[in-house]
Formats: structure tokens, C-alpha cells, sequence
């Protein structure tokens, strides 16, 4: 039921989003000014090293599912739903551990919708006191619209362009997952030498090489491992800084 199928994709990605900004917006309230660049590449350094740690064990049920007497399909299936169910486990421990920052008046889910979209008009209104800011909204528009789409069409890529199989694909995803673990620190550590601001410009000159290379160059497996490498070592650090330099 392909319908379905994309009406689910469409809805994960919504709230995917919505979840990010209410995630980014948390960084303020646990880390100080100098410490933001640490803890924001920490979070991300987590989560590609957790969402590395599930990925392999999807790996290893889709390649050997036979093993185990289901056929690749229901393994497909039982990865996804792995996602989800993994997802909701970790997400407890904000839940339950972190302190909310103390809010003026409660409100119900219809003002409380009402009251988000009210502040992110005064929010775009704002903007024209804060040149930085918008300069850098925009800016974080473009590059981030480029990582993001690096990182949806990377594997169909993969699989067109250079005829790769499903299992190769997984398994240079896994690797960028554990790559970027310690690219995020590779980047804070970077940043605390030539500051957040250079350290992105620097990941975003890598990352249009990378662009560059792969459109004009790319026609081999190994060179599709190598481009992984270095992407990885970018990914982690640039969602990082971005998010850290906004919040300062």
C-alpha cells in the first residue's frame, strides 16, 4: 500500500522537524555561552553514534535474515518499526530526566499552537534588529538545504548512478554514522582553535568539494566509500556549529 506508505513518510518527516526545533531550542537552557559548541557536537556525536548502534543490527537482520526464517521484506518491516520503537525509548529520558524552564501561565494545545505561530511571526518581525541573525538564517537556508539534500539522495545515487547493491549502501550509511561520531568532535575541537564561525566556513568549503567531486568525478565504489568518509567527517561537525553559533 504505497498511498499509506507515503502519507506515513510525509507525517515522520513533519514531526521529525517539529521535534528539531524544540530539541535546537533546548540548548540554551542546558549549557552555558562557552560551552555550547562541546555540548551541541556531544548531542549530535550520541545520536549518530546510537543511531549507528541500531543500524548495524538492522544490517544484520536484512543480510541475514534466512538465518532467523523470515523473508526480506518482514525484515525490512521489523527495521523500521526498530526505528520507531527505539525512538520512543530514548526520547524517556528527556521525559523524564530533564527539568523544563520555568513558563509564565499554562496553556491548552489549541492556544498553546495559536501562541507558537504568534511568536514566530514577532520572531521574523524581529529579525531587522538582529542583522547577524537574519544573515545567518539565510545563509543556514541554503548550505543546510544542500546537506540535507546530500543526505536524502545519497543512496539513491548510489544505487543509479553507480549501480551499487542494497547491502553496499547500508553499509557505507553505517559508516558515515560512526564517521560522523567523531567528526562532531573533530569540529568542536577545530572550533575552540579558529572559533565556531571559521570552523563551519571551513566544513561547508569541504562539503562543496565534496559536491564537486562527486558530480564530476564519482564512477567507482571505492571513490563512493572515500566521499562517505570525508562527508561523514563534515556532517556531524556542521549540524553542530550551526546550531551552536545560532544560539550564541
Amino acid at each position: 500500500n504505497y498511498l499509506l506508505g507515503g502519507i506515513a513518510v510525509i507525517f515522520a518527516n513533519v514531526f521529525y522537524g517539529a521535534s528539531f526545533v524544540v530539541y535546537n531550542s533546548m540548548l540554551n537552557d542546558v549549557a552555558e555561552e562557552n560551552d555550547r559548541d562541546r555540548v551541541s557536537s556531544n548531542g549530535f556525536a550520541m545520536g549518530y553514534i546510537g543511531g549507528g548502534l541500531l543500524l548495524a543490527i538492522n544490517l544484520a537482520l536484512v543480510s541475514f535474515h534466512e538465518a532467523y526464517n523470515i523473508d526480506l521484506a518482514m525484515a525490512v518491516r521489523i527495521s523500521l518499526f526498530s526505528a520507531g520503537f527505539w525512538w520512543l525509548i530514548f526520547s524517556f529520558i528527556p521525559f523524564l530526566i530533564l527539568k523544563n524552564p520555568e513558563i509564565v501561565g499554562k496553556l491548552g494545545l489549541k492556544k498553546a499552537v495559536k501562541s507558537s505561530f504568534s511568536q514566530l511571526s514577532k520572531t521574523i518581525k524581529d529579525t531587522k534588529k538582529y542583522p547577524h541573525t537574519l544573515h545567518f538564517l539565510i545563509a543556514y537556508l541554503i548550505f543546510n538545504d544542500g546537506v540535507q539534500a546530500v543526505i536524502v539522495v545519497s543512496a539513491q545515487f548510489g544505487q543509479e548512478a553507480l549501480k551499487l547493491d542494497i547491502s553496499t549502501l547500508t553499509t557505507v550509511i553505517l559508516m558515515v554514522q560512526f564517521v560522523a561520531f567523531f567528526g562532531a568532535y573533530l569540529f568542536n575541537f577545530i572550533a575552540e582553535k579558529i572559533n565556531s564561525k571559521n570552523a563551519l566556513i571551513l566544513s561547508l568549503v569541504i562539503w562543496s568539494g565534496v559536491t564537486i567531486y562527486a558530480y564530476s568525478f564519482l564512477d567507482s565504489l571505492i571513490g563512493f566509500y572515500a566521499m562517505a568518509f570525508v562527508v561523514g567527517l563534515v556532517l556531524g561537525g556542521t549540524q553542530a556549529l550551526s546550531r551552536s553559533l545560532f544560539s550564541l
